[in-house]
Order: structure tokens, then sequence, then C-alpha cells
């Protein structure tokens, strides 16, 4: 595919002057707002290895009316059985004006991984990126100057279409963009998180999908989610069902600095293979972090003993929307607290997850401090570093960032 096959329909009233945010002004969040177009193209198992067909740029408003006429329905099978998966990238706008991507390469090759995972056939990894560049370029105005954190979150998809009950995903898909202005994931900002420890939920099984970015692995992962919320805390550390090795930090990768080295969870296929957690295992051990890095397995009981005698310094969270996370505590749960019937009937869904934790909820953790609760200092240069890299005012010296053509 060229640039010249995608086909453009532009919306009428599209941004025409830079999305500029007043300080006075609504905060921006993550997530919340949409650009003025959609990428949109379809796949049709009959046109064998030409199946995916008709790339389009459109007005968001239009693509729900779109994929309608393209065979949508209420029997769809993404609607049933959950196929589907997704990307998320950002571009962030640099001194000189223009628009640059953050490793897109990457992001196009895990795409095509899950949907391979998934049965679905994968997007050829420059269609990705060329797509994803037009979009950017037709949108490059509502990038949110004036935000702290500022970013265009890139939302790529895919969702199976076929209209037919039965659980194999099918033979039409369609593959999808649009783009967000984005300020920092969490309303706090870069202040330190709390962690919830649980033995009760778990992310992902070895040889299932827990490797996939798909959209069914972060609703079953929402449930320990609402738990953390309900007991003050920003995410679950995801440990594996078995053993008990630290996986994920929620919907990102896990660091921790023991001993003055950097230690990554080793790589297993219920762990989404993490592009920040890739992209800071390169960086760390080079000028100007200087921290030497290894990939190991984390037992929960190795990082509890080592936050309690000091080995462990810093935990981090690692990851695309958030880019480094420090953490503040991880809350252990109290687990002669709960009530083993209720968690029984909450396992089976008979009961919402609130009614593992009534009443008051501060008796059902204890709290074990990272160091003294504050943003570790290494955890500070990383955020810096990789920070400085993405918004071009740190040297790109490894090829990272990609420039966003103007071609409208």
């Amino acid at each position: 595919m060229n640039y010249e096959d995608i086909s453009l329909d532009l919306f009428e009233n599209r941004r025409c002057t830079p999305f500029e945010v007043s300080p006075e002004g609504d905060p921006v969040g993550f997530g919340k707002l949409r650009s003025d177009h959609i990428f949109l193209m379809d796949y049709r198992a009959a046109l064998g290895a030409k199946g995916w067909t008709n790339p389009r740029i459109i007005p968001y408003h239009q693509g729900i009316p779109d994929l309608m006429t393209k065979g949508l329905k209420l029997g769809s099978k993404v609607l049933h059985y959950g196929y589907s998966c997704f990307e998320g990238a950002k571009a962030f706008r640099h001194s000189d004006g223009e628009l640059y991507t953050f490793r897109l390469d990457q992001n196009a090759e895990r795409f095509a991984c899950s949907a391979r995972m998934l049965t679905m056939p994968p997007v050829d990894e420059e269609v990705f990126e060329m797509a994803v560049n037009y979009l950017l370029d037709i949108d490059r105005l509502h990038f949110p100057t004036g935000v702290e954190g500022a970013s265009l979150y890139i939302r790529p998809f895919m969702f199976a279409m076929s209209d037919q009950l039965g659980v194999p995903s099918g033979s039409s898909f369609t593959f999808a963009i649009f783009l967000s202005p984005s300020g920092p994931y969490y309303e706090d900002g870069f202040d330190p998180i709390n962690l919830l420890v649980q033995p009760y939920f778990h992310r992902a099984v070895t040889g299932g999908v827990g490797g996939a970015k798909a959209g069914g692995n972060y609703a079953g992962a929402s449930r320990p989610g609402s738990l953390a919320d309900l007991l003050g805390c920003s995410q679950t550390l995801f440990l594996s069902p078995e053993e008990g090795f630290v996986e994920e930090v929620g919907t990102s990768g896990f660091a921790m600095v023991e001993n003055g080295k950097l230690v990554l969870p080793e790589k297993a296929d219920t762990i989404l293979d993490s592009i920040t957690v890739r992209t800071v295992e390169q960086l760390a051990p080079q000028e100007p972090l200087n921290m030497s890095v290894s990939r190991e397995k984390i037992s929960i009981d190795r990082l509890l003993r080592g936050l309690d005698d000091g080995t462990v310094s810093e935990v981090i969270g690692l990851g695309t929307a958030a880019v480094v996370s420090p953490v503040r505590s991880l809350r252990i749960i109290r687990e002669e607290e709960i009530d083993p019937c209720i968690l029984e009937r909450v396992r089976y869904g008979k009961v919402g997850i609130e009614e593992l934790v009534p009443g008051d909820r501060s008796k059902y953790v204890d709290e074990l401090l990272v160091g003294d609760g504050e943003t570790g200092e290494f955890t500070q240069r990383l955020f810096d570093f990789y920070t400085g890299i993405q918004n071009g005012t740190v040297e790109d010296r490894w090829g990272f960032l990609k420039k966003v053509e103007i071609r409208v």
C-alpha cells in the first residue's frame, strides 16, 4: 500500500488552528478527547493475501455509520467472543514545531503478534506505520500545546466483524486508528502511587494469551483493579497464579532497584512484551543512567523482604501511557480479614467485588513503604531522561524518534 492508496474524506469543520490549552481551562485528561478523523481498513478472507483493502480516513463521527455499511452487526463476533486487540503509542511535538513518533515500529510488530495470537489476520507493519503517520499528519493541529506531559495518544485496534455465531474468528475484520489529545495518565501526574498485593485474582495463565494486547485481558483485570481502588491503590501488583512471581503493575510493566541494580521480571507468555520495559532495559546501562540491568524471577517474598530490609530501594511501573510511575508503597491484603464465604461468592460473580471489603477498609491492608515513600533517585533520573528523549530535549542516539512528514 502507498499513501496515494488511502482515500480521504476530510471533515469540513476540521481544526485549522493549533489546540492551545489555557492554565484556567478544563484539564485535558488522558484518553478523553478525540481528533477530527479516524483511519479504517477492511479485511475480507475471500481476497486471500490481498485481504486488507479499502484504506480510508474519514471524520471520526462517521466511523460507526461507515462500519455499519461494511457489515458491523449486533451478531458481529467482537461483541460475543471478544475478538479484539489494540496498541498504544504516542506522538510528541518538539521545539521545531514538528510531530515525532516514538518506537512506532515496535508497536507495529507487537500488533501483528497480538493478531496472530487471536487468530486474526495481521496488518503489514509498514502499512500500520503508514496509516498512523498519515492520520497524525492530517490531525497534527490537535496536539494539546500548553499541557504538561502532552501527547497525541495513538490508538490502533482491530476487531472481528463477521455476523455469525460460533467461536472461530471469522472472515471479516476491521483495522482502525484514532487519536486522543492527552495529558498525563494519572491525574496526580508523577506523584508516587500505591500498589495492592493480593493473592486472589490473576491477569493471565501460562499457555494463554497474556502476552497479547487483547481487549479481554484488560476487561478481565478490571475486577482486581476495582479492589485496588477500593483500598486506596492506583493499581494491582499482578503475581503468577502458582508460584507468586511478580509479573505486572496493573496495565504496566514492573521494575525494582535492588542493591543498586535494576531488576526486571523474566520474560514469560503471561506478561505483555512491554516496549517501555525493553527500552528501559536498553537505556539503563548507558550514559547518563549507568545502571546495571538483569531479568530475573522475582518472588513476592523477595520483594517484600527487600522492602523491609532496605535492599529494594525503588519500585517502578513502566508503560506507554504513564511512562515511568514511582511507587510509594505496597498495600498487602490481610487475608485473615477476608471472609472466605464472601470470597467464594465474589470469585463466581454472585456478588460484586465491593462485598469483599465492607466497612472500614483500612483494616484490610498492611502498608509497606518503598524507601521513604517519595520518588526514588533513579526513578526520577529515568523519567527525566526517557521523557526528554520523547520530547526532543535529550539527544536521541538510538533512532527511536521518527518525524511525521507533511503530506496534506
